[in-house]
């Protein structure tokens, strides 16, 4: 059996650097475009083997270690979903979308607008779990062979 090149199965290195991901229309699965220029609406995210991943899962695990510890304590289902969302929030580096209340965003995704991205998670639950599906799908992020 011929391995080949094993740099395509450094996951770490291609989550690092990411990939896009197309919205798709929930209602009908059509691409979805930006109607002023017609371009597809995309965001583009890191993948779970990536270290901003990392960082906010083991952030996650930590504060749920910490509630299970109390005497009693058990970790809400609301905590949960509110851990996923950090995640998410941690990996979603650049957006090319009109959001639900019609504003254009594009490019980078800075830091002070980490509100209004998830903003856009829970007004749009499908995205958020398309986006959360992409991230934990390692294909997404595993790079294609150049070598047969």
């Amino acid at each position: 059996m011929n391995m080949g090149n094993m740099d395509k199965y450094d996951t770490v290195a291609s989550a690092n650097e990411g990939a896009v991901m197309t919205l798709l229309d929930p209602i009908n699965t059509e691409i979805m475009v930006n109607e002023d220029d017609g371009s597809e609406m995309t965001i583009k995210l890191l993948g779970q083997d990536s270290d901003r991943y990392r960082k906010a899962d083991l952030a996650a695990t930590n504060r749920r270690l910490k509630v299970g510890g109390r005497k009693g304590g058990q970790v809400t289902a609301e905590e949960l979903e509110s851990a996923d969302l950090s995640k998410l929030l941690a990996v979603t580096v650049e957006w090319n979308i009109t959001s639900p209340s019609g504003e254009r965003l594009k490019g980078a995704i800075p830091q002070e607008a980490q509100g209004k991205l998830r903003d856009i998670y829970r007004k749009w639950p499908w995205l958020k779990q398309d986006a959360i599906d992409f991230v934990t799908s390692r294909s997404n992020f595993v790079r294609a062979s150049t070598t047969s």
